[in-house]
């Protein structure tokens, strides 16, 4: 073959096997079709719905047999885990957000309310609250963490420095101790009086010789008892007839038990016990290895621990705590494998990822931050900021623009909180009609609010901003929740709507988000990250779609038995289904057991095609390679790369807050609009000292910042200056960043900017020439900037400070010389 040929190219192979085996398997299923005649509608998929239907009716069978349901249910977990009252919904959140037992937890929804919203709502909660939230949390955590090492370097070293600073001011007085040391008493030479090293360490073993000794104590209790007991039992099997007997028929025969078919109490069945192997076990090395390979992802290890001590010997019973000391190996496996080098192989995913991004950045000058926030300030636009002329209109516009509505309309948010959180299953008749009666007075509230902010901004306007149409969402359907409640006549089709509605009483939380400047900033870097997520999310959902329809094909078969792990909750029969249940072995949510409900010998759907006899011919051994291969490319690799993509966004949680970020620039057009309102892009150069003085370091200068430092501050600047002494918004904003990153701000400032306009015209090829020098204008000697006014300003402000010092030395020096007439008197 020629080296460009067909076959050397490795996807032009995989093109090849994929439409070979294509056609091998049409032609198998065209020879089935002509074998089985009518059975060829239900070839494709192992379930029809006409089936599920029947299994749904079964399900619901009345019983005959004399036995009764209980008249109530506590709920699982003793009652526990519900959302029966906020307390109780909090911990179950907790539990779904630690993702340990949240899919019983969404099983126990869909069996309350229906298949439909359950899985948006947990699927959801998972994603944000474990794989984003918490994530965010560590990684703020192991920030600070960092930061402290750093600090406490900083402290070493500057301890260091201060020490031989000290050394050197004080020689002399350490060369006085040292000689005073050589007079020492020739009896403290000897140093047989003192203790020896050899005589601490016996003290110290004395001291703490107790705790291996009551470790080993402790460790014992347990099996003590157990092994007194089997050495009582050994000497009555021997002494005792009856022991004797009992233990010889016990050895002999495995006994049997009964068992009703299909949960009939009337047709019970006698069955022989026989002895089963543990699923998972160490009698070979791939055994093993998969034993192994299950502990270190923390699914199932308890039990596997529990069999492994209480493990006797071949063809032998296991005997309670029998080799207590093999948990050690468990522990130091845990310890190293799973606690150390997964977390390693997890860091190193990060670091590589994050590595590959920087890539991008490698050959250009600017870093990451630098491009970043080079590039809002490129792109930005002033925002549009509506002031009415009517003197009635603009009382309003005031009122909905002060502090003190925003506070007010934040406690009416904490207080709806509140009233959400104290309500409860089985709550009194009072206590419902008052929590409805607060209701209507906060959706009447918020009502009057959105009124006055139509009155102040009128309708264009209003629905401007993305929060007011928010706003009007929340509140129209709190009136429908209302109306609806009040005029529901109590059947299922309205129970429906009115709940549906009564989510906008919880969506009256989110007003909050617009309410600090730390959850605006937590919420934009949030958006951020979702739009540097595109491809990680398609490279997730093709992982899920091949594998769930991998699934489907070699998994779909196995009947749905809710004693196993394959039921109507967990099953491959529909593509919905095998995304979630591939989304539950993703979170590590008990994965193992689905494998082991995959593996042959199981149950074959009654619908599906099997031949007679072959019932129980299920399943495949292809579930340990799909399902261990699937939960390390998915828990170990795609969703660390999520989180990895996340954290990369939310770096400035963890670096130093006095370095500028593109989450501080949102300030400056939102001052910026206030100076102004038309968006036209153009200030007066006056109003700059200002507008800067009202943003926070280190963006901008802080209100406590003096008008001469400011002023020095915009000498270096040094932005552009129209011709009618206006400065323009990207101009300002691309200034600001320019000097608060150090980009190109030392040196020759000719030179300096020509750098500058070369790597911007190389990074954004597509730049407006105009943009460019709007921002960095080319070398004039004519040309006006910010800074040589401000210059001239300081000089003159400094040279009439200078004339004032000097007439005032002036004057005093006239005051200080004496008269002469009265000189020539004295002389007289």
């Amino acid at each position: 073959m020629h080296p460009s040929s067909y076959i050397r190219n490795g996807w032009n192979l995989l093109d090849f096997v994929i439409v070979i085996v294509g056609l091998f398997s049409v032609v198998l299923e065209t020879m089935t079709t002509k074998s089985t005649g009518e059975q060829a509608t239900t070839h494709h998929m192992p379930g029809k719905p006409g089936g599920l239907d029947v299994k749904a009716l079964r399900a619901f069978r009345c019983s005959v047999n004399g036995s009764e349901c209980r008249g109530r249910w506590d709920g699982p977990n003793g009652g526990i885990t519900n959302f029966d009252n906020f307390f109780f919904a909090m911990l179950t959140v907790f539990q779904c957000i630690t993702m340990e037992g949240w899919t019983d937890v969404l099983y126990w929804m869909n069996d309350a309310i229906g298949f439909e919203l359950p899985w948006v709502y947990f699927v959801s909660l998972v994603i944000f609250g474990s794989f984003f939230v918490l994530n965010l949390v560590l990684g703020v955590l192991s920030g600070e963490f960092s930061k402290e090492r750093e600090k406490a370097k900083a402290r070493g070293d500057f301890q260091k420095l201060r020490e031989k600073q000290q050394m050197e001011e004080d020689l002399c007085g350490y060369m006085d101790w040292i000689t005073q040391a050589e007079d020492m008493d020739e009896l403290d030479e000897d140093g047989n009086s003192r203790p020896s090293l050899g005589d601490l360490s016996d003290k110290k073993r004395g001291k703490f010789g107790w705790f291996s000794h009551s470790n080993e104590t402790h460790a014992s209790l347990p099996a003590s008892e157990t092994a007194s007991e089997n050495t009582e039992n050994i000497d009555e099997e021997h002494t005792n007839c009856c022991q004797a007997c009992c233990a010889r028929m016990m050895k002999i025969s495995c006994w049997t038990f009964v068992v009703y078919k299909d949960g009939d109490v009337s047709h019970p069945m006698v069955r022989q016990r026989i002895w089963l192997n543990s699923d998972f076990n160490f009698d070979n090395v791939l055994m093993g290895m998969m034993a192994l390979f299950t502990v270190s992802t923390f699914e199932g290890w308890p039990a596997l621990l529990y069999k492994a001590i209480d493990a006797n010997g071949e063809n032998s019973g296991p005997i309670y705590n029998y080799r207590v000391e093999i948990s050690i190996f468990f522990i130091v496996y845990i310890i190293i494998i799973a606690f150390f080098m997964m977390n390693i192989f997890v860091g190193f995913v990060i670091i590589t990822f994050r590595e590959q991004g920087e890539q991008e950045y490698k050959n250009c000058e600017l870093d990451k931050n630098q491009r970043q926030c080079v590039e809002y300030a490129l792109k930005a636009q002033p925002l549009k900021l509506y002031i009415p002329k009517n003197p009635v209109q603009y009382k309003f516009w005031s009122i909905i623009n002060s502090t003190g509505f925003e506070y007010v309309m934040f406690v009416l948010i904490l207080l709806n909180t509140v009233t959400l959180a104290v309500q409860h299953y089985e709550q009194s008749k009072t206590f419902s009609d008052v929590m409805d009666i607060l209701n209507m007075v906060f959706t009447g509230l918020f009502t009057a609010e959105m009124l006055l902010k139509l009155l102040a901004l009128r309708l264009r306007h209003y629905f401007v901003d993305a929060w007011n149409s928010f706003d009007a969402l929340i509140v129209v359907g709190s009136v429908v929740d209302i109306v609806v409640t009040e005029f529901s006549s109590g059947e299922d089709s309205s129970r429906v709507s009115i709940t549906f509605f009564r989510l906008f009483r919880v969506m009256r939380l989110v007003k909050l988000l617009n309410k600090g400047e730390g959850i605006r900033t937590l919420l934009w870097t949030f958006i951020k990250s979702l739009q540097a997520l595109p491809y990680v999310a398609l490279l997730i959902a093709m992982i899920f779609f091949i594998y769930a329809v991998i699934g489907m094909q070699t998994f779909g078969k196995i009947a749905m038995q809710d004693n196993t792990q394959i039921n109507r909750n967990n099953n491959f029969q529909t593509f919905p289904q095998a995304v979630l249940l591939l989304f539950r072995c993703a979170t590590g949510e008990a994965w193992q057991e689905i494998m082991l409900a995959s593996l042959p010998g199981k149950r074959c759907d009654p619908e599906s095609d099997y031949e007679p006899g072959e019932e129980f011919s299920c399943g495949s051994n292809f579930a340990i390679v799909y399902f261990i291969s699937f939960f390390m490319l998915c828990a170990f690799l795609i969703i660390n790369l999520f989180v990895a993509v996340i954290m990369d966004n939310f770096d400035y949680l963890t670096r130093d807050w006095s370095i500028l970020g593109p989450h501080h620039l949102d300030e400056f057009k939102r001052i910026w609009s206030e100076y102004d309102p038309e968006a036209k892009g153009r200030i007066k150069h006056l109003d700059v000292v200002a507008l800067l003085r009202r943003i926070q370091p280190p963006l901008g200068f802080g209100k406590l910042c003096p008008h001469r430092v400011a002023c020095k501050r915009l000498v270096a600047m040094n932005m552009p200056l129209n011709a009618d002494g206006m400065v323009t918004f990207n101009a300002t904003l691309f200034a600001l960043v320019r000097t608060a990153l150090k980009i190109k701000t030392e040196g020759n400032p000719e030179q300096e900017n020509e750098e500058l306009r070369v790597i911007i015209k190389k990074i954004w090829k597509r730049m407006k020439p105009k943009l460019l020098d709007e921002v960095i204008p080319p070398h004039e000697e004519e040309e006006v900037t910010v800074g040589k006014f401000y210059a001239t300003f300081l000089i003159q402000d400094y040279f009439r400070k200078f004339r004032k010092r000097k007439e005032k030395g002036a004057l005093a020096v006239e005051s200080e010389s004496p008269n002469p007439s009265a000189v020539q008197l004295c002389k007289a």
